[in-house]
């Protein structure tokens, strides 16, 4: 073989490579124990990978359409259990990690958001919208008075996500807005942020006689399901 040859059979080989990566694509959890959905679990690492596959199937399709509180058993060669999807909360809109408020199904949430504005009085009654228009459906309505903490500002537009009480509730306008007595020095706005779509769980296995019970919460990220740190000191126990 000449080595121009060679070279040719190298760079076809690469070609053959760079396809077969291509045609792969990201790792599909419902395919596979690429992601361990009862990893936050004392079972979790025991368990063998056929089992986490079943588990991943119940998971992702709790996950994706179960309505709260609704459970989705699951079985493997080795062990059994359920899921059961709680509420949506929104993740990556607040300094804490470990802070993400719930809110309503429907939500726009494409938008980026200049997060941390901090406490604002509703000046007037106004509505509060799905998403940042007026095209957006009306989903609740503050009244004069009311406290509500901006979670952001839509980038580019006079739209506030607010929160209350806990919960988002969805946009209000600017206008209806204006910053809370006693914060009208504080900096405009924290750092900008996308919005990331959360919902949190409940799980149990059941696994060589023990069991585990526990809760948790799970982000979109590139299209998967994926688990998301809870509080480290929160205590586990097998039963």
């Amino acid at each position: 073989m000449t080595v121009a040859n060679g070279m040719k059979a190298v760079l076809m080989l690469c070609a053959l490579a760079c396809l077969g990566a291509c045609a792969t694509g990201p790792a599909d959890p419902s395919r596979g124990p690429s992601e361990n959905y009862a990893a936050d679990s004392l079972l979790g690492e025991a368990l063998p990978s056929s089992d986490v596959r079943e588990m991943a199937r119940a998971f992702l399709a709790a996950m994706e359409s179960g309505a709260a509180g609704a459970r989705f058993d699951w079985r493997g060669p080795a062990s059994f259990g359920w899921v059961k999807p709680g509420a949506l909360i929104l993740g990556n809109v607040k300094a804490s990690p470990y802070d993400r408020p719930e809110y309503p199904a429907g939500l726009y949430l494409d938008d980026a958001l200049e997060t941390e504005l901090g406490l604002y009085a509703v000046v007037r009654d106004g509505n509060v919208r799905g998403g940042p228009s007026t095209d957006f459906q009306i989903i609740d309505k503050m009244r004069s008075g009311d406290a509500v903490e901006v979670v952001g500002k839509v980038v580019g537009r006079p739209w506030y996500l607010v929160e209350r009480d806990g919960r988002i509730r969805g946009y209000m306008y600017e206008t209806l807005l204006r910053k809370g007595p006693g914060f009208e020095l504080e900096l405009a706005g924290g750092p900008t942020r996308r919005p990331v779509q959360c919902r949190r769980f409940e799980q149990r296995v059941s696994y060589t006689g023990r069991s585990d019970r526990w809760d948790g919460a799970a982000c979109r990220s590139n299209g998967r399901w994926v688990l998301v740190p809870g509080n480290p000191n929160k205590p586990q126990k097998l039963y």
